[in-house]
């Protein structure tokens, strides 16, 4: 998805660490959007976002960053949306691309929270049927704030919805370690499996008297934004703080829930207000969490997600997530006995306050006071802007390259080069006509500037009729990850033919 050009980076703080953290940086593809709260992908092979917007809004942004003038659904007159209120998250069902199921989350005009299925047309895949609500959940909420908003399904099928505590300021009910409430919960529901809804069998605290059997999870004040690795299924939860501490906790696929994160025991780490609590060791303390204070922490978190695409090797493996106030950016991973986390500092990318992957794992983040939809990079990273007409596929006379294979079929869906790579959506990217048609697979080399004989990196690529050197989804320039600025010579090579080379070094800087 390349589409505006403007490429914003954060510097990180380079602190002691055993973890070699990524640069991150944000590119703006897209904007115009009215409060956006949340991102989704339907998985349904489009690669389209679903942006949700507050006012109860979802538009679509397709994968060339063109917008959808008609909503694939507006629900507005049925939500309210002032403050922390509105419409609120978004998920596709599993099996989306069979059933046209949808979830969203949203406060209605009494402020309460709803769970409601929807569908899609059965004519227009970008619109929605706004007449096919089916209500699934309903939570009163006391306060207007601390609705959390989230869903999502994990992968064993379940949807899973993570519920703030009710909200005003300390949690004056103490709900959200009262079981016998929703309130400051995760639950965890079987959308398939009754009608609206069934317990699921193996939630932890079925048949458990004076616990709800919809619960997952215990102990949360404000969960705003969690999400499942897609890779290992393990579940992150961004908790909004009280005064003193924002946290995310983590919680491995092996478990078989029953978790407290401690609210309102413990804000963090720290005790918050142990009247009645039992002792710490009952409590699941986050895995990082940052104090309020502008240069080193924030106010309010927003959390993201582990980045599994394949576009930025050094960003692989790291979770990411932001502050909604100060704008800073946070890195987290593993270094083998605990948790590694890095703070990067931003003054563009402002009031983030959602992240979203494409059905390719690539991140995505909303500005809520600008409209703005960035995708999220690794800053060290080189982007080539490339253009070749190889002597061997050239087709005299028309200043284009020759199409024979992609007619004829041949042009191979794992890259011909041993990598491993797989071209995104090749039924796609292979329909193409014209200048942007494929016709073949290319090695593109990162040589020494120096030493152009040195090759310092290389990765298989698309070759286009015009000679245009594309990504493997077809759409976007190639990046070579992990690479610093400087100056390189760059080679492109094809199987079959004589390749190419710069004459001079290219200079690549921010």
């Amino acid at each position: 998805m390349k589409c505006i050009n403007l490429l914003i980076l954060l510097f990180p703080f380079f602190l002691t660490a055993q973890v070699t953290h990524p640069a991150i940086g944000f590119e703006v593809i897209a904007n115009g959007f009215s409060s956006p709260v949340d991102i989704a992908a339907a998985n349904d092979g489009t690669n389209r976002l679903f942006i949700v917007e507050q006012r109860g809004v979802i538009r679509i942004l397709n994968s060339d960053c063109t917008v959808e003038a008609t909503p694939f659904l507006n629900i507005d007159p049925l939500i309210n949306s002032s403050g922390e209120r509105g419409l609120l998250g978004l998920a596709f069902h599993p099996d989306y691309s069979t059933n046209g199921y949808f979830y969203v989350n949203y406060t209605d005009n009494s402020g309460d929270t709803n769970i409601v299925r929807y569908t899609v047309s059965s004519t227009n895949p970008n619109v929605a049927d706004a007449t096919s609500a089916m209500p699934i959940l309903f939570v009163d909420q006391p306060f207007s704030n601390h609705n959390a908003g989230d869903l999502a399904f994990g992968r064993d099928g379940y949807l899973y919805i993570p519920l703030g505590d009710g909200g005003s300021g300390g949690d004056p009910g103490n709900r959200s370690q009262n079981t016998t409430l929703l309130l400051g919960k995760v639950l965890r529901i079987d959308v398939d499996g009754g009608t609206p809804y069934a317990i699921p069998a193996t939630n932890p605290f079925v048949g458990t008297i004076g616990v709800e059997d919809e619960i997952w999870a215990i102990g949360l004040r404000n969960p705003w934004r969690f999400s499942f690795d897609r890779m290992t299924g393990d579940l992150w939860i961004a908790d909004v703080g009280q005064g003193v501490w924002e946290e995310v906790n983590y919680t491995p696929s092996s478990s078989m829930g029953g978790e407290n994160y401690g609210w309102r025991c413990y804000e963090g780490n720290g005790a918050f207000n142990t009247a009645g609590c039992a002792t710490a060791n009952n409590y699941q303390f986050p895995v990082f969490q940052y104090g309020h204070n502008f240069a080193a922490g924030g106010y309010s978190i927003t959390g993201g997600y582990v980045y599994r695409g394949t576009r930025y090797e050094c960003l692989q493996g790291f979770y990411v997530c932001a502050d909604y106030v100060t704008n800073n950016v946070f890195t987290i991973a593993p270094d083998g006995a605990s948790w590694d986390s890095q703070l990067h500092s931003s003054t563009i990318a402002s009031s983030i306050s959602t992240f979203g992957e494409d059905e390719n794992g690539e991140l995505y983040a909303a500005s809520l006071s600008n409209g703005d939809i960035y995708r999220v990079i690794d800053a060290r990273t080189l982007t080539l802007d490339l253009k070749a007409m190889l002597q061997g596929p050239y087709e005299t006379g028309t200043a284009m390259m020759d199409d024979d294979l992609r007619t004829n079929s041949l042009i191979p869906a794992l890259d011909p080069y041993g990598h491993g790579y797989t071209m995104k959506n090749p039924t796609v990217t292979l329909a193409v006509t014209g200048v942007n048609a494929i016709v073949d697979w290319v090695e593109v080399e990162l040589r020494d500037g120096a030493t152009p004989s040195t090759v310092l990196d290389v990765r298989p690529a698309l070759l286009q009729r015009d000679g245009d050197i594309v990504d493997m989804d077809g759409s976007s320039n190639v990046v070579f990850a992990c690479e610093d600025i400087g100056s390189y010579h760059i080679a492109v090579r094809h199987r079959n033919h004589l390749g190419v080379m710069t004459r001079l070094p290219v200079t690549f800087s921010n």
